[in-house]
């Protein structure tokens, strides 16, 4: 018996080494084939992410070369020139810039280079200026609108710290929010859509403002980087519903525009939309216009007839009104002046006002120097008649009213940008005490973008 329990120990013995042997056989080479398949998968996500990034580079210069061939076809303007379709100026210095469809190039020197201020004229079909007539050209700036161009270029800079780049402009919502870094966005047009491409593929744009509060000590040093929509610097956005929400001044806008606002939700999904559709064309287009003087005839019983203006020599309907029929008449007003389709209008950005004045910002013009341009009246005064209030073809930047703008802080109060008459204040400089409902001692100027 002792035997046949050795023999059977022995035998057993020999089975398990057996079977140990086939486990660690098998275990070494389902741990070979795991490897093996780790392996694979990595080597294929590198594959896929590289073809992902070939993808995008290939889709990114397609588009860009596609925009060079539209550049390149589009009819030519020269200065002086009204443009019958939407054409391409380009001025002494090589730089370009977009003319719509039926505005005139100017042909005064001095308003026809990108780098000095170029001035459109919106002058009608069959009427003329007589461009070397000083005459002429001082009565044409009474009698038609005036725009300026503000180049912005549509590349990519991730450090984003110079002026005159999309990414300068604007930011998207997904920045710094999320599984989003803070990390610089990378803004394009896909599919006629304004895009980021470093956060997600985000659509949904806001303004990158250059300044964190309303302090002019902070203006271009700190910088609103991150999308609050309800509290802090921002745009779009909207006020409390006792002001934006309510039906009083839902109703002025919708009396002008023909909209149907009922609520607060409608007109902030209104703002965004239309801020979206600017950012794809200051993207594509590179850049947009500003109004050469403060918004005029603008009306507190305004309705859709109300046709503003943006011409020299004028006092009447430049202040005293809510910001409500501000924006909704300068909205309008591409519509009313019968401009092509392509034109869109709005009341400036606070995003466009802070590239606008820093564009305007020269060794003789300094944008943040307070108490520079003394402008010690009691009451508003002619629009474009202060040669010390102008620069690159831009009045009434720190004298006259100060600018309301769709840029929005705390609560209830829209930004008002620049100076106003009285005192003086740097171009740049933001007042927060302007409650949307307020017909006070604020006018606007009007934004130019082709769709």
């Amino acid at each position: 018996m002792k035997k046949e329990n050795g023999a059977i120990t022995v035998i057993t013995l020999v089975t398990m080494l057996f079977m140990l042997a086939f486990l660690l056989s098998t275990y070494t080479i389902i741990t070979n084939r795991r490897q093996a398949q780790a392996e694979l998968k990595e080597e294929m996500r590198k594959t896929y992410e590289t073809e992902v990034d070939n993808v995008e580079e290939i889709y990114n210069d397609y588009v860009a070369k596609a925009q060079e061939i539209k550049n390149n076809s589009m009819a030519a303007v020269i200065a002086g020139e009204r443009a019958k379709v939407t054409s391409r100026y380009t001025d002494s210095k090589g730089k370009t810039a977009i003319i719509p469809e039926g505005f005139t190039v100017s042909g005064v020197s001095g308003e026809n280079t990108i780098e000095n201020g170029l001035v459109v004229y919106v002058i009608p079909e069959g009427e003329t200026v007589d461009w070397s007539n000083s005459a002429d050209v001082e009565k044409a700036k009474e009698e038609y609108d005036q725009f300026v161009w503000i180049p912005i270029k549509n590349t990519s800079d991730n450090n984003a710290t110079h002026t005159g780049d999309i990414n300068d402009m604007y930011i998207c919502q997904n920045k710094g929010t999320g599984d989003y870094g803070t990390g610089a966005c990378q803004i394009t047009v896909i599919d006629g859509q304004a895009t980021c491409t470093a956060h997600g593929d985000c659509t949904q744009m806001a303004g990158r403002l250059y300044a964190s509060n309303t302090s002019l000590d902070t203006f271009k040093i700190k910088f609103t980087e991150t999308y609050t929509p309800n509290s802090g610097l921002r745009e779009p956005s909207v006020t409390s519903t006792s002001y934006d929400g309510n039906v009083e001044y839902l109703d002025q806008m919708n009396n002008i525009l023909g909209t149907k606002f009922a609520n607060i939700e409608d007109f902030k999904g209104y703002l965004q939309d239309e801020y979206n559709k600017i950012v794809a064309s200051v993207y594509t287009n590179g850049g947009y216009y500003v109004g050469r003087y403060e918004t005029s005839n603008m009306s507190n019983s305004g309705t859709k007839d109300t046709t503003v203006r943006v011409v020299a020599g004028t006092t009447t309907g430049i202040n005293n009104v809510t910001w409500y029929r501000m924006y909704g008449e300068q909205v309008n007003y591409a519509k009313n002046k019968e401009l092509n389709d392509s034109i869109g209008s709005t009341m400036i950005q606070g995003t466009a006002y802070d590239q606008e004045v820093l564009f305007a910002n020269t060794e003789s013009y300094n944008i943040k120097q307070v108490g520079e341009i003394e402008h010690n009246f009691r009451e508003p005064y002619n629009t474009g008649s202060q040669s010390t209030d102008l620069s690159k073809n831009i009045y009434d930047l720190e004298g006259n009213m100060r600018v309301w703008t769709t840029e929005h802080v705390y609560t209830d109060n829209r930004m008002a940008r620049g100076g106003s008459f009285g005192w003086s204040a740097s171009a740049c400089s933001r007042d927060s005490l302007a409650p949307s409902n307020a017909p006070v001692y604020y006018g606007s100027q009007l934004m130019l973008y082709v769709k």
